[in-house]
């Protein structure tokens, strides 16, 4: 009879020296994949060499009853949050001792040390978690401009200089972007300045940059036969996309508030008269002293084109079901950017197209037809200024629908050869 014995692979017994420097400095890369050893002196830390010689130290501790590792810094390299210490075998042991310390009480060290972190990507992550998100529903877009200084993410924020920021912001010129120069110097500046008075930095050094770039006045507007080819553009886009370029001609809003329009904003889903734009998405949104929501009247015209509009039904996802202008993605509203633009100049629209045009035109009708600046501002939705405006606490509604109504017969007088009686 064979007698089977079983023989138990032995594990691979962990490589464990006591960390010097000197013995690091001198530690040869190995041939092929990479090699970790554990310090004798300190529980937790270890040493990751990579083939091409660099060697990590890591910190390894228990949190929530689970092993979790994390890489504090490079042998030898200025360590990470701070700038005056070499990353060496004390400073790590020291680095193990305090994220044990940390995970003991419950605390992430991982966390713990972004909080704490200047680099700049970091201090950018808490500005918009703890200013720009209580403020801003667009936060995402404070954000993407904060962030596309890509060649600061990973630099220790009060060692960026004046001079960083006018280089990438004459770039940004040079380029033909002004006004995301503009933009990116407006909220360089608060960042700075949140950050000096949570001494982040020494001093808000942004407040003493400035750009050779001043933002010109638009004198852009449409004629009426532009007004006919844009119609005719929209009459050729989807259902939504028309829709949504012809409500746009026909009432001036801005453009995103228009695009966030919601079925539950009208009065009257099947027959609707009013929308009513929600604070949080208007422009007055951006000042804390009065609450305003935008009313907006529909002329006849403008109701014939939402009746056209494809309307939701049970099927619909929740999310974009409520959308007025629905996009492909789920829950987001159409985007009315430069893809929607081209569409537009492929079917005959000028090069030179903005959406923001459009406000300009309706104004510079209302004003070529003899109303007063406050007038084309009720329409426009501009906010009264002066003593005056403190006072006044109604809103003209039937001023405005009359507005708009003599605005849309016009435009309707324009298009209405181009097969405007039909809508879809």
């Amino acid at each position: 009879m064979i007698e089977r014995v079983r023989i138990k692979k032995q594990r691979q017994k962990p490589n464990r020296k006591a960390f010097t420097d000197l013995w690091i400095e001198r530690l040869k890369p190995p041939k092929d994949g990479q090699e970790l050893y554990w310090d004798t002196g300190q529980k937790g830390l270890s040493l990751l060499v990579s083939p091409k010689g660099a060697k990590a130290f890591r910190s390894q501790f228990k949190l929530n009853g689970k092993w979790e590792t994390r890489t504090i810094g490079r042998f030898g390299e200025v360590a990470i949050g701070d700038d005056k210490e070499n990353a060496n075998v004390a400073w790590a042991r020291e680095q193990v001792r305090k994220d044990r310390a940390l995970a003991k009480e419950g605390t992430d060290p991982r966390a713990e040390r972004k909080r704490r972190s200047k680099k700049y990507e970091d201090v950018v992550d808490q500005f918009i978690e703890l200013y720009a998100k209580p403020r801003q529903r667009t936060w995402h877009e404070t954000e993407r401009v904060l962030k596309s200084c890509t060649d600061w993410h990973k630099r220790q924020i009060d060692r960026i200089t004046k001079r960083d920021a006018y280089d990438i912001l004459d770039g940004f010129i040079a380029d033909g972007h002004g006004p995301k120069a503009r933009v990116t110097l407006s909220w360089l500046k608060t960042l700075w300045r949140w950050a000096y008075k949570r001494d982040l930095v020494t001093a808000p050094i942004m407040d003493a940059v400035t750009i050779d770039y001043q933002k010109t006045e638009r004198d852009r507007f449409y004629s009426d036969d532009e007004i006919k080819t844009i119609w005719r553009a929209a009459d050729k886009l989807d259902p939504v996309e028309g829709g949504y370029i012809k409500l746009l001609l026909l009432l001036a809003p801005r453009k995103k508030e228009l695009a966030g329009m919601r079925w539950s904003e009208l009065d009257n889903v099947d027959n609707p008269t009013l929308w009513t734009t929600p604070f949080e998405r208007t422009k007055a949104r951006k000042s804390a002293t009065k609450r305003r929501v935008y009313l907006t009247p529909l002329p006849p015209l403008a109701q014939r084109v939402l009746k056209g509009l494809p309307k939701r039904n049970d099927d619909d996802d929740e999310a974009n079901a409520d959308l007025v202008f629905p996009s492909r993605a789920k829950g987001v509203p159409l985007w009315p950017g430069s893809p929607l633009k081209r569409k537009l100049v492929e079917h005959g629209v000028a090069n030179d197209f903005t959406y923001h045009a459009i406000r300009h035109t309706v104004a510079t009708w209302l004003e070529n037809a003899g109303h007063s600046e406050w007038e084309r501002g009720l329409v426009l939705n501009h906010a009264s200024s002066g003593v005056t405006a403190g006072y006044s606490h109604g809103y003209p509604l039937e001023l405005k629908r009359n507005l708009l109504t003599k605005w849309a017969k016009h435009v309707e007088g324009l298009v209405v050869a181009e097969g405007v009686s039909v809508l879809r």
